[in-house]
């Protein structure tokens, strides 16, 4: 988020400090519940660029709005990961799956609060095209992945040591 420039920098800037904070919280919290129920937790670098489906971060100054769709899109793949692993997570551990709820309504939540800064007061088929061009590079990204790249084997060991 420091490469992010244009119109509500600093607001953005505030906000993306908000989500990195949840993302921080809920990877500590389900490490540390695995490691209360005796699993070990996989955060190695080499794992977690392994199994995400995370799109690579544009390179270089990244305009507010173009920035607001990625982090979206992001943070929509995580949620998505987060309701696909909830019921294995919940038949292994309920007490697990009750901190994945708590994490996929924070970070609904910001996906809501980041999205509202694109959404402006016109109605989607009345937003130009370039704009709706802008958030195609985005929808084809995985809802199925970002959580991984925190937690995604660490929860995938919990279900088989279970």
């Amino acid at each position: 988020h420091w490469n992010v420039v244009g119109p509500n920098f600093r607001d953005l800037h505030l906000n993306l400090d908000e989500v990195v904070d949840i993302a921080r919280e809920g990877s500590d919290e389900l490490a540390e519940r695995m490691r209360a129920i005796n699993a070990y937790p996989d955060a190695r670098p080499a794992t977690i660029a392994a199994q995400t489906s995370v799109p690579e971060a544009p390179e270089g100054g990244v305009i507010t709005s173009d920035a607001v769709d990625y982090i979206v899109a992001a943070i929509n793949a995580v949620t998505t990961t987060l309701r696909d692993i909830h019921d294995a997570v919940d038949e292994a551990d309920p007490s697990s799956s009750s901190i994945l709820e708590d994490y996929t309504q924070r970070l609904e939540q910001q996906s809501w609060f980041l999205s509202a800064q694109n959404s402006g007061a016109r109605p989607a088929a009345a937003r130009p095209a370039e704009l709706s061009r802008r958030r195609d590079r985005f929808s084809s990204v995985p809802r199925s992945v970002e959580f991984r790249v925190e937690i995604g084997p660490a929860a995938h060991r919990l279900l088989a040591d279970r």
